[in-house]
């Protein structure tokens, strides 16, 4: 198989050192410049493995004159694990096992990524952080839901933990556009919003991958110049300086603005997504309160909507650390599942009200049925939540011209909990009155010819 000039240079380099096992040609520095030339022109085909081997070599032999450089022991087994799933025949010898090699599939090389960032912080040499890339374009060849989410995760992750993360942005960037690409075929509003977050981090990491963020908001906001420009202005902004941070706490103004006028899940999500931006990406060590305080309720918020503890122990301390008081509608959340049933279906139904669309009345009502059948008969915000019920169902009765029946028990159900002198028990009774007078009795009544 062809080498390229650089493999073919660094193939050089080990023969003479094999031949005259002279150490000076391992540790001469220009052999790892050799190494990351040879990475940069691999062709990302099954040529690619001779490089791979090439470099597993070096650090194998780099290990063997110094014992005490684990971290190249372990860069070298991250190469040969490559070769392995590329090219097993070119393994060295000694390295073979009695294993079959796994097959050339996105989750074997996304679990190959996951194995070398388990071992080798990609910031120890350059072309460690180019292998990470190439496993990651051979992961996202053919782009899957599972795979990309994995991927995300796992690189935004270690990208956090490097000591110079100047490699993440590369892998970021082909992660987006694989989701961008997978967008396309499947249509999915939750896949270029994932898109539009990791190449958003890209992007702030590397410059170059601007044009590819821009490309994706074009599909998540088409109608939405401000909220583009707001996105791009943040990346293209300089890195560490006053000028991001300010472009970032307009992002997230915006996009908080944006989850609150529409109270969709995603909305929600790009919110949050942008305050972690802004938290990372901020030119000091601390965050402005503007980007704390709100990143915290968006956290409260997603804690309501997925019942993730991780969120709501996040926000907590956040809120404690500047002191800042939960809203009132939040106390008890973690400690009274009812809670968050009552944000959650309230949430739902602000929804609803926002894009009239009956499957969101649906899913109100579920949240809200589901809240008012788990509390118990002692619980102060019983009589609430039955109330909020009946409403819901007598407004889904009414748009779809369904059976009153449900919401006239309910509405019932609820003044009867509510005391004589509870606040409540106007509304309550309000909600009554409305189920009795669309009541398939009532209605007959009313229209003398109705067949119901």
């Amino acid at each position: 198989m062809p080498m390229t000039e650089p493999a073919r240079a660094l193939a050089t380099r080990i023969e003479r050192f094999e031949q005259a096992a002279d150490p000076g040609l391992i540790w001469d520095p220009a052999a790892l410049s050799e190494a990351e030339q040879a990475m940069r022109a691999c062709a990302g085909d099954r040529s690619d493995a001779v490089t791979w081997r090439l470099i597993g070599i070096l650090h194998l032999a780099r290990y063997r004159l110094d014992q005490q450089l684990t971290h190249d022991a372990a860069v070298a087994g991250a190469f040969f694990a490559a070769v392995a799933v590329l090219d097993p025949g070119r393994l060295p010898e000694k390295l073979r096992g009695p294993n079959v090699p796994p097959g050339e599939t996105a989750d074997t090389w996304a679990g190959l990524v996951e194995e070398v960032l388990g071992h080798v912080d990609p910031a120890t040499y350059r072309h460690v952080g180019l292998l990470i890339q190439a496993l990651v374009r051979r992961a996202m060849a053919h782009p899957a839901p599972e795979v990309s989410e994995r991927l995300t995760r796992l690189l935004l992750q270690e990208s956090m933990r490097s000591a110079d993360p100047s490699w993440a942005p590369g892998a970021l960037g082909l992660v987006g556009a694989g989701l961008v690409r997978l967008h396309a075929m499947s249509g999915e509003r939750g896949v270029i919003g994932d898109a539009v977050h990791v190449l958003l981090r890209a992007a702030l990491g590397d410059a170059a991958h601007v044009g590819e963020l821009a490309t994706a908001l074009c599909s998540a906001a088409p109608d939405d110049e401000e909220l583009v420009r707001a996105y791009v202005a943040a990346a293209e902004s300089l890195p560490r300086s006053r000028d991001r941070s300010q472009a970032l706490l307009t992002l997230v103004d915006l996009t908080q603005a944006r989850a609150a006028a529409s109270y969709a899940d995603g909305d929600l999500l790009a919110f949050i997504r942008a305050g972690q931006c802004a938290l990372d990406f901020w030119h000091e060590q601390w965050a402005h309160p503007g980007v704390v305080a709100p990143y915290a309720s968006g956290l409260i918020d997603w804690y309501v909507v997925t019942g993730d503890e991780r969120s709501l122990e996040a926000a907590t301390e956040m809120l404690e650390a500047l002191r800042v008081a939960p809203d009132e509608s939040a106390r008890g959340l973690g400690t009274d599942p009812l809670v968050r049933l009552g944000l959650l279906g309230k949430r739902r139904w602000r929804r609803y009200l926002v894009t009239g669309d009956p499957a969101d009345l649906d899913e109100a009502v579920a949240v809200l049925r589901q809240a008012a059948r788990h509390a118990p008969a002692d619980h102060p915000d019983r009589a609430r939540h039955l109330t909020t019920l009946a409403n819901a169902l007598l407004r889904r009765a009414v748009a779809t011209g369904g059976d009153p029946a449900e919401p006239a028990a309910a509405a019932r159900a609820a003044l009867a909990a509510h005391g004589p002198q509870d606040q409540g028990r106007v509304g309550a009774a309000d909600a009554a009155g409305a189920g009795a007078q669309a009541a398939p009795g009532h209605r007959r009544g009313r229209h003398p010819g109705h067949r119901g």
